[in-house]
């Protein structure tokens, strides 16, 4: 459990549980960006990695603290009626009940799936299709597609064009490499081939080692904005 250790050293101190709220509230979803890294203290110690110490040397001179301290208060006693693998979910009776209860288990619903937080990456490939529905029903067939760069073909030339006539022109240009089994792709050919690579090897080590496929193609996506 996280334990919020500044709080503990306080004068007058903390509850545990005070303690453990605020390590809880501090790790929460909505304060992701201000986490920083984690620090594995049992490996740090089993490696060696000691802390540094403190050379101040104390002064039999100076005056003892007076800080009163006041006892903190003790968390209540645990339940220790029924043991863990006695404690049940209570089972839903009705099919969307069960639903949600097989989600909650099978699925990861944090910002750590990908699926859910996307991030653009190495890992990624961004694709312009003219018919998202006749690609997917091509692919489900076994056809197969090459990539086409945007950015190295450059419809638009020394042209200086409207943002709508800039729009229109990609727009022909991807719907005529569909038609020939291509795919536009808004990177480099050198970047777009080398995440291609990176994605092959991926999913190959992903389906060799753990017998799952991790390759996924994506339709939309759905901005949410807070």
């Amino acid at each position: 459990m996280p334990v919020e250790t500044t709080l503990l050293t306080n004068r007058p101190s903390i509850g545990f549980d005070q303690a453990v709220n605020e390590g809880r509230r501090r790790l929460s979803e909505n304060r992701d960006p201000e986490f920083v890294m984690a620090v594995d203290i049992a490996r740090s110690r089993f490696t060696r990695i000691r802390p540094l110490a403190s050379h101040r040397v104390s002064d039999p001179s100076e005056p003892a603290s007076s800080d009163e301290t006041v006892p903190a208060a003790l968390p209540p006693v645990p339940d220790f009626g029924r043991l863990p693998g006695e404690i049940s979910d209570e089972k839903p009776e009705t099919p969307r009940g069960r639903g949600e209860c097989w989600q909650r288990k099978l699925l990861d619903l944090s910002l750590r799936n990908r699926l859910l937080n996307y991030r653009d990456s190495k890992q990624t490939l961004p694709l312009r299709c003219s018919d998202v529905g006749v690609l997917e029903d091509a692919l489900s067939a076994g056809e197969k597609f090459r990539g086409f760069s945007l950015i190295d073909e450059n419809p638009l030339g020394e042209r200086s064009v409207s943002p709508e006539d800039t729009q229109q022109i990609e727009k022909e240009v991807i719907y005529d490499a569909f038609g020939r089994k291509q795919l536009a792709v808004p990177l480099t050919g050198q970047e777009m081939d080398n995440r291609l690579l990176t994605l092959y090897r991926r999913a190959k080590s992903d389906m060799q080692e753990g017998g799952t496929n991790t390759l996924f193609l994506a339709a939309e996506f759905l901005r949410r904005k807070r």
